[in-house]
């Protein structure tokens, strides 16, 4: 969650989804011309747009096996990306890599671009909570969308989210049963921590009487709520200036449940080691063939 450098937000997520996509998949294969980029004969890659009434429609990477999947034969993962304004990857492309190495094994993924804070900034009082709740209403159309498709196994079902993203996924799956697994990349565990921190800067009484109007929306509470009964994984970074080990103990304390790993000499980006713990996580959870 680095510090964000206001407006640039609109200008880089209009300018790098296709490019950022392209790098993605630069590694994996040449993507093909047209509106289904095929990075390699296993999988497609296509961008469409998901309608929400009364609020932004939601645009997204579909990521899915070439090859036809039996009716409701192929997991699904919904992948929440971060939040940087001077990246290439803070937007939808971040998974990208990771979603088609997963639908060559038969996983269908769909990455939503998300709103806010990206593309509007947090004012200081009860309309950043109304805000939180229309990006939701947001995920939840676009998870609707993935589970429509034809081939999804409504039973596998993870969400996978890093930064604001996890705490968005933690949100969604706590309010949604469909979500059958959450895999939460250095989140924090309230709203206001980064809004005050780099948005706002209040304190005193008026952070605290900010901090109040989150109560009900808290990630870490969220956390706890889905680690109670569906498989969690918490994935950390002890070299993370964003995320401390406060903050690290405050979703220990609250999701007892979960698999909580810190990844050493690993900053807020993570690292391989914690990309093969997550695709670990996921063969299991998902239960995808050997």
């Amino acid at each position: 969650m680095p510090t964000p450098t206001r407006r640039s937000v609109l200008g880089l997520l209009a300018a790098t989804p296709v490019a950022g996509l392209a790098t993605a998949l630069a590694t994996e294969a040449p993507a093909a011309a047209g509106p289904a980029r095929r990075p390699d004969g296993d999988v497609v890659v296509r961008d469409l747009t998901v309608p929400v009434r009364g609020l932004p429609a939601v645009p997204a990477y579909l990521v899915r096996p070439a090859r036809p999947v039996p009716r409701h034969r192929a997991p699904a993962v919904l992948f929440l990306h971060w939040f940087d304004p001077r990246a290439t990857n803070g937007d939808r492309t971040e998974f990208v890599a990771e979603a088609v190495r997963l639908a060559a094994r038969g996983v269908v993924s769909l990455l939503p671009q998300q709103g806010f804070p990206w593309t509007g900034d947090p004012v200081g009082d009860a309309r950043d909570v109304a805000a939180i709740e229309a990006e939701l209403t947001r995920l939840r159309h676009a998870l609707d969308a993935l589970l429509a498709r034809p081939e999804v196994d409504g039973r596998r079902v993870a969400v996978v989210g890093h930064d604001y993203g996890a705490m968005y996924g933690a949100l969604l799956a706590a309010g949604d049963r469909r979500v059958s697994a959450l895999a939460a990349l250095a989140p924090d565990a309230a709203w206001e921590s980064w809004f005050l921190a780099y948005w706002l800067g209040y304190e005193g009484p008026a952070a605290e009487a900010y901090a109040r109007l989150f109560a009900a929306v808290q990630p870490v509470d969220a956390m706890g709520a889905v680690a109670t009964e569906r498989p969690v994984l918490l994935q950390f970074a002890d070299d993370d200036q964003y995320v401390d080990a406060a903050v690290r103990a405050r979703f220990a304390a609250a999701a007892p449940a979960a698999r909580l790993e810190v990844y050493r000499r690993a900053g807020h980006h993570l690292d391989l080691a914690a990309l093969a713990d997550r695709t670990a996580w996921l063969d299991r959870v998902l239960r995808l063939p050997g």
